[in-house]
Formats: C-alpha cells, structure tokens, sequence
C-alpha cells in the first residue's frame, strides 16, 4: 500500500531526441509539447535567429527586394529612420512575413521605390535640393552669378 499523494499521470509523453533544422545536430528539446505549431527544431536560440535570417534573406531576394539594413548602408542613415518612415507612409514597403512567426520580420522595399524615395529624400519633400550632386555644377553656376573669382586679390 502506497502512503502519500499520488502523482498525476504526466499530460505530455516525454520529448524525443531530433536533429537540428539549422546545424543537424542531434538534441533532446527540454520540455515536451504537443502542439505542433510549438515544436522545438533547433538546439539553439542562436540557430532559430540564424535560419529565420536566412529565410528572410532568401524571400526577399525571390521578390526583388531590398532590406531594411540595405537601405541603411545605401541612405547612410539609422534603422530606426527607415522604420519610422515606413511606418509614416513615406516609403512603401512590402511586409515580410515568415511562415510560424507570430509577426511580420522585415520589411522589403522594391529598387524603383527606394529610389523615388531617395530623390524626395534629398531634395526636402519639397522639390528643391537640399545640396546640389556635382560640385562643378555649382561652381561654375557660382562664377556665371559673379560670386567667386579665380583672381587672387594682393593685400
């Protein structure tokens, strides 16, 4: 005869040791689950971050799209700038979103768009340029308004 509570009968059967989507390593997931939506397919939080970058990577160069880090090193400006101005509207962007995720990852944006974006961009919203893109040009601009000599005055 047994004295003392009884253990429940365990809801989930134990998990069973699988190889890694990412590194295809062998590993016993921690906890057991049965939903399938919440099964564990890497050994690592590091490779989960890793193949889900790489699969962003790889849906964004199936449609022709530039990244928001793409756009970052091409406008020379912060993340969160190109963010904010995809959120404002300023920018039109196809959201990425990976199948699993509990929402979108990225943002993708076609070549033509950061280019019209690019041009309002530089030029103030407005129309007018903020600075001008050849020098020579406003040099020489400069001397047709008579504002720069090439003579040097004695002093």
């Amino acid at each position: 005869m047994r004295i003392g509570p009884q253990r429940r009968q365990p809801k989930y059967s134990p998990p069973e040791p699988r190889a890694c989507e990412y590194c295809g390593d062998s590993f016993k997931p921690p906890f057991p689950s049965s939903d399938a939506r919440r099964v564990r397919r890497f050994c690592s939080d590091d490779h989960a971050r890793r193949a889900r970058a790489e699969n962003v990577r790889e849906l964004l160069d199936e449609r022709g799209l530039l990244s928001t880090g793409d756009l970052v090193e091409r406008f020379g400006t912060d993340r969160r700038v190109v963010i904010n101005n995809i959120i404002e509207g300023r920018l039109a962007a196809e959201e990425i979103k990976v199948p699993g995720a509990l929402r979108p990852i990225s943002y993708g944006v076609s070549e033509r768009e950061a280019a019209r974006f690019e041009r309002e961009w530089r030029n103030g919203g407005d129309g007018r340029r903020a600075f001008s893109w050849v020098p020579e040009r406003v040099v020489e601009r400069s001397r047709g308004d008579g504002a720069t000599s090439t003579s040097r005055v004695a002093g």
